[in-house]
């Protein structure tokens, strides 16, 4: 099996004299960078989160609308773009929230709006415009529009905009339920199916319609959350007996067959990456916020206070919750 990436960076010349000055220099602003959690606009409610953020740097998330209580709770998806305006996304007809987790290249998003009756996964066209997907969720979308989730009937399911059509993930054997979690620009998903007790994880090709069980290669219980071009994977290692387990945030390159333990301890999840394997975690117990990276490795990008951390885009801005609001971290805050 080969090294891990912590490994081969020590291979690395270092750096001598006046060149290892700068060297440790650029290291201690990029991680006062990486620690700066900056909030952002959202809809003025009590609370609101960050999801997702594309390359052009337009954030969704969903925020509480003013007047929102526990007792009579409404919350809406919502745009942040670059100069810091906001759109509400609103919802469904007959539907009283929604949520949206992610955005691709185009603009278009994805999520949940959510009501008396359930949920039913949604897409929002780059103009505003809402089109209701079904009964169930949705979790992603490539940059060619395809969405992935869940459907109210406990099934994987990838959305076509081509045909208009829903595809449900074909079952492993034994399989009483699943879900597609993440999907890169190849059309590869990642996700898991359980059977009656274990929960294995899965790689869908909607090119060929093959659904491939991880689980029979690899060494760990690993369930996948993201998935980038490469086909490098992140998510979550378990360890103990299921009803009693501990998830770490763990890394899946191509061709391992044991995921990579990021090493952030606690009850963990990687829930993104980008193209240069730059990894985003939450420690759950704790609500800390950190970026794991090949060479420069852990670094916690929280605030003071609790922090989450579910998305990052190509220049390494990530976005998530700080203190109860939408923030973005990684980016130097505004002088």
């Amino acid at each position: 099996m080969p090294g891990s990436w912590q490994m081969l960076a020590q291979r690395r010349p270092r750096p001598r004299g006046r060149g290892a000055a700068v060297a440790v220099v650029a290291l201690v602003v990029a991680a006062l960078a990486a620690s700066c959690a900056v909030p952002i606009a959202d809809l003025g409610g009590p609370s609101s989160g960050a999801a997702g953020i594309n390359d052009a740097g337009i954030v969704v998330g969903s925020s509480e609308l003013p007047g929102s209580t526990p007792e009579a709770f409404v919350s809406h998806a919502y745009k942040r773009l670059p100069d810091n305006s906001v759109v509400d996304l609103g919802t469904l007809d007959g539907f009283t929230s929604s949520d949206a987790w992610r955005i691709n290249a185009g603009g278009v998003v994805v999520g949940t709006a959510s009501g008396p009756s359930g949920s039913h996964a949604v897409r929002w066209e780059a103009d505003g415009q809402i089109v209701d997907l079904g009964p169930g969720e949705a979790w992603d979308i490539n940059d060619a529009g395809v969405v992935v989730g869940q459907s109210a009937l406990l099934r994987g399911f990838a959305f076509d905009p081509a045909t208009g059509h829903q595809i449900a993930m074909p079952d492993l054997p034994g399989a009483i339920q699943s879900e597609a979690r993440g999907i890169n620009n190849l059309g590869q998903v990642v996700g898991f199916q359980s059977m009656n007790g274990p929960t294995a994880a899965v790689l869908w090709d909607l090119e060929t319609g093959v659904v491939t069980d991880l689980g029979e290669t690899l060494t760990e219980v690993f369930l996948p959350f993201d998935i980038n071009d490469a086909g490098t994977m992140v998510g979550t290692v378990r360890t103990g007996s299921p009803n009693r387990y501990q998830a770490q945030a763990a890394l899946l390159p191509v061709g391992w067959t044991a995921p990579i333990n990021l090493g952030v301890g606690g009850f963990s999840v990687a829930a993104a990456l980008n193209e240069s394997n730059t990894v985003v975690i939450s420690r759950l117990t704790t609500q800390q916020a950190f970026r794991w990276q090949p060479i420069s490795g852990l670094v916690e990008i929280g605030g003071e206070s609790s922090s989450l951390v579910l998305d990052v885009n190509e220049d390494g801005t990530m976005v998530g919750q700080d203190t109860g609001r939408a923030a973005l971290f990684g980016v130097p805050p505004a002088s």
